[in-house]
């Protein structure tokens, strides 16, 4: 475990799911004597979770503590980070002394369920080796869930002297008696899960959905997010950047098209790109056009963004029976459509580039989410205006689209400075009907204010009449009957001052200070 390591945790319901997946008991032998280091381990707790008496409330507690403990070293190999391949995982079953240890039957089912999940969820690129350790490890009636996340390090060097624990998953199963406020929690990205034996073989295949979960963690994906937004105090599908900030809630656990939000036993197909499990030429960046989308493919992730820089996706859905509810839980019906997200960052997990979404309301006029994909004649209209997507027709497995985004920006622009202005050039833009080009230039590089030209019909410019020597930020964009395109980079510029030229510059000079004299001598002799 590295410094830092941020665990994450995670409580739903599931479908059930039957699987013909093995479990297999490793054989104890021998290891080298590991060594010793210092960990300091920070975890957050949040989520859903199942009470007593049978209901789902949501909870969420954010912990900031660092526990500083002399462990021995991980025998375990860090850099053993996979995300496609035959990957083996270690299921421990945790028991307190006094106490009895989770049902080894349902910790087998919930396993096997999870790794037909894996399974199926990565096409076949990954599948998961499982291995239950064939003795309970006993621990202490003392202990508290934290401590034992803690020492679930040495009880890992502890086996490390028997046996081979170079797995790229260890999962431990806690005791449900100690209590823990969590269904699991799970390095991201990394190679440790603990989940909650309380749920194990829980409600409609819960307890996979769990094990999948945290183990999507430890391949590297975070929560995925739902966007409720509103503006003017009206719910709207997306707002401008500005009012982002203020006008939209990211719910962390919102998406019900995700085991990584909600309760499917699924994924987008913007985590799959995260994890190396989209097919080849599965994404395609869309213009302007009509495309088909599809499970199936061969295309499954349509890619395209607004005047704003903002990109979204696209990609097909089908409806299911999924828990899913933030304020309380209840069973809800999603519907089959077109799911649309919005890119809010993008990071790197291994090899891969990893876009991190969240899903877009569609219907932001009701309260459900399992409602957010389009259907037939649907249309999704950001807030510039200037990107447009409507769901022509559609079956059980495949939509089709049509898109309008806005004119791409132009490019190879090239500013040249002169004499009190510039000069500006550019490719022209072939994705659409031009009508003409926007110049704006400010001495202010957020563009707060300046100067715009409009109607410009060549692909060049000259702007003058600036003063000498100024610093000028310049970017260019292409307007159709739409509105204006994407703009262009910036670009930055100075500029120049006249040069001196010998004589003719001295008397330039010489009549421009006796002009300022004479017309101070005039003034005098008025008073």
């Amino acid at each position: 475990m590295t410094t830092n390591q941020t665990l994450k945790i995670f409580v739903r319901t599931a479908l059930a799911i039957t699987t013909s997946f093995a479990v297999v008991m490793p054989t104890l032998a021998s290891a080298a004597e590991p060594h010793t280091q210092f960990v300091t381990v920070q975890q957050r707790v949040g989520g859903i979770a199942l009470t007593d008496s049978g209901e789902f409330r949501y909870f969420e507690e954010t912990v900031d503590r660092q526990v500083e403990v002399s462990i021995q070293k991980m025998a375990i190999n860090n850099s053993n980070l996979q995300t496609t391949g035959a990957l083996r995982l270690l299921v421990i079953n945790l028991q307190l002394s006094n106490g009895a240890a989770t049902d080894r039957a349902k910790i087998t089912s919930d396993y096997q369920a999870a790794a037909e999940g894996v399974a199926n969820l990565s096409r076949g690129l990954t599948t998961l080796q499982i291995e239950m350790l064939p003795e309970n490890f006993v621990i202490q009636t003392e202990q508290t869930c934290s401590n034992v996340e803690t020492e679930t390090y040495v009880i890992i060097n502890e086996l490390a002297k028997r046996m081979d624990v170079s797995h790229r998953f260890i999962s431990f199963v806690m005791p449900g008696e100690l209590n823990c406020p969590y269904g699991g929690l799970g390095q991201m990205p990394g190679n440790i899960t603990w989940i909650n034996g309380k749920y194990s073989g829980g409600l409609d295949g819960w307890g996979a959905k769990v094990v999948v979960h945290e183990l999507g963690h430890n391949l590297g994906l975070d929560h995925q997010r739902f966007m409720r937004c509103t503006s003017n105090g009206q719910p709207v599908s997306v707002t401008n950047r500005v009012d982002r900030v203020t006008g939209c809630n990211f719910e962390e656990y919102g998406s019900p098209f995700s085991v990584m939000g909600g309760a499917q036993m699924s994924l987008t197909n913007t985590e799959r790109r995260g994890l190396g499990w989209l097919r080849a030429g599965e994404e395609v960046s869309a213009a302007n056009g009509t495309f088909t989308v599809s499970i199936d493919g061969p295309i499954g992730l349509l890619e395209f963004a607004n005047a704003d820089g903002d990109v979204f996706y696209a990609e097909m859905t089908q409806g299911q029976n999924s828990y899913y509810e933030n304020s309380g839980g209840k069973y809800e019906k999603l519907n089959s459509g077109v799911v649309i997200s919005i890119e809010r960052t993008r990071r790197k997990i291994f090899d891969a580039v990893a876009v991190v979404c969240a899903i877009v309301d569609g219907n932001p006029s009701t309260s459900t989410s399992g409602d957010a994909s389009l259907g037939v004649g649907q249309v999704f209209t950001d807030s510039t205006n200037t990107l447009r997507v409507e769901v022509v027709s559609m079956t059980d497995r495949s939509a089709t689209v049509n898109v309008q985004s806005p004119l791409v920006a132009p490019s190879d622009v090239k500013i040249s400075p002169v004499v009190a202005g510039f000069n500006a050039t550019w490719n022209a833009v072939t994705n659409g009907v031009v009508m003409h080009y926007e110049l704006q230039y400010s001495t202010d590089k957020t563009f707060a204010t300046g100067v715009t030209l409009v109607g410009i019909l060549e692909t060049s410019a000259t702007i003058s009449e600036i003063s000498p020597n100024t610093e000028i930020w310049v970017r260019i964009a292409a307007v159709d009957q739409r509105g204006v395109g994407r703009f262009s980079d910036t670009k930055q510029t100075f500029t120049l001052a006249p040069k001196d030229t010998g004589k003719d510059t001295g008397k330039s000079k010489g009549k421009s200070k006796g002009k300022d004299k004479s017309k101070g001598k005039d003034k005098s002799k008025g008073k």
